[in-house]
């Protein structure tokens, strides 16, 4: 697994599995789990915000001039996703109750 964080914070707590963001934590320790269960040793890069191509739409989404300007010629097209919630949900209670056992 390979990941490219440009919020040095955000990239810390995920690399320890730990914050003292309660809500950054609960998703530390929900990735930590997912790759101790997967058996991988995921890569953690660090890149400068104006070198992360999703930066503007993480700050300003579809209203960034930036953003905008690639897609309107339809050069981007916006990504519409529908996650699978009832197939999720239930896991999803189940590892938040655990990672709240561990507080």
């Amino acid at each position: 697994m390979l990941s490219f964080l440009d919020n040095q914070a955000a990239w810390r707590s995920i690399i320890r599995s730990a914050s003292s963001a309660s809500d950054v934590n609960h998703l530390s320790r929900l990735a930590g789990l997912q790759f101790a269960k997967l058996r991988c040793n995921p890569w953690f890069e660090w890149v400068p915000s104006h070198q992360n191509l999703s930066d503007p739409l993480s700050r300003q989404g579809l209203a960034d001039p930036h953003v905008a300007a690639a897609i309107q010629p339809g050069a981007w097209k916006p990504l519409v996703l529908s996650p699978p919630w009832g197939v999720l949900a239930p896991n999803l209670k189940s590892i938040s109750s655990f990672i709240t056992a561990l507080d």
